[in-house]
């Protein structure tokens, strides 16, 4: 009986950290109603659409409107806020099929957003807090275009005069190139390129680097 009794005790002290931990665990992530902006809209259920994310809060019943009828359905890992802000941002995103958004949807919100903002805290990705990486700090960052799934960019800068710099990207016409002359505080696009698009000249002084400002030499395909 003594050891039944035992048994019995230890069952229930397991149970009991079972519970407790659960209960902590889903205490990790409360969401208050009464911080929503419109009391029409049930917050909770936003998870249905990805993490979530306290700019969810933001949201009203009209902001919901734009999202896909089988939004749910989609897995993307970027909460409702985002969701809305990209179909709002780009209006010719697909409404129907599993795949709606584009793969850049989640290293943009990343560049935008830093991570998920749960209690006022921004959020670092599993992979960041397990690496133990510390963040470099950058002096700002400059949006070149808008055009959503820009990838594969490259950046060239002068070796011998940093305030210049040429960058390209493939985006979904072709390829879009960027020059600065000042350090990257503003840039200039060049499109696909014309049988008036300008060139890049190369400096003999730096093994054929580009220079990182268009020639004046209008022939395609060539350098000056």
């Amino acid at each position: 009986m003594k050891s039944a009794g035992c048994g019995i005790a230890l069952l229930t002290l397991l149970c009991a950290l079972f519970l407790g931990a659960s209960a902590q665990a889903a205490g990790a992530l409360r969401i208050d109603q009464a911080r929503g902006a419109d009391p029409r809209v049930d917050y909770a259920s936003l998870l249905r659409f990805g993490p979530w994310d306290d700019r969810n809060y933001a949201l009203t019943r009209e902001d919901l409107a734009v999202l896909a009828a089988n939004e749910s359905e989609l897995t993307d890992p970027i909460p409702a806020f985002f969701r809305v802000e990209l179909r709002r941002e780009f209006p010719q995103l697909p409404r129907t099929g599993e795949v709606q958004y584009p793969r850049a949807a989640v290293p943009l919100f990343q560049l935008r957003y830093g991570g998920l903002m749960r209690d006022g805290h921004i959020q670092r990705n599993e992979a960041e807090e397990e690496s133990g990486d510390v963040s470099v700090p950058v002096n700002a960052e400059v949006q070149l275009n808008t055009v959503l799934g820009a990838n594969e960019v490259t950046v060239e800068i002068n070796p011998v005069d940093a305030s210049r710099a040429i960058a390209s990207a493939n985006v979904p016409s072709g390829q879009e190139t960027y020059w600065t002359s000042n350090g990257g505080q503003s840039w200039t696009i060049q499109g696909p390129p014309t049988a008036r698009s300008p060139t890049w000249r190369r400096s003999p002084a730096t093994s054929g680097c580009l220079s990182g400002a268009p020639s004046t030499t209008a022939t395609p395909g060539r350098t000056a």
